[in-house]
């Protein structure tokens, strides 16, 4: 089964948002969520098998970073896109 890698952004029931991308291959899915922390973000990675593969695993793995580290995040992502 092959998913596509998308961005999404879904709206929560206590009006968050939720912000992710998914990349699939084989029976494998990879999910980069990035989520409103305390004083910054926390990015999570999460590694899982697909519905059809049978095999029923999940790992997840998380990192906080602060606010001025977000912003270092950003500037460095536009650097690499640029070049």
């Amino acid at each position: 089964m092959r998913v596509p890698d998308a961005f999404f952004a879904e709206d929560q029931p206590d009006g968050t948002g939720r912000h992710f991308w998914v990349r699939a291959g084989g029976y494998v899915r990879h999910t980069l969520e990035l989520q409103p922390a305390n004083s910054g973000l926390e990015i999570v990675w999460i590694t899982d098998s697909l519905p059809d593969s049978g095999a029923g695993f999940e790992s997840r793995s998380s990192m906080s970073i602060t606010e001025s580290d977000a912003r270092q995040m950003i500037r460095t992502l536009q650097q690499l896109v640029e070049n």
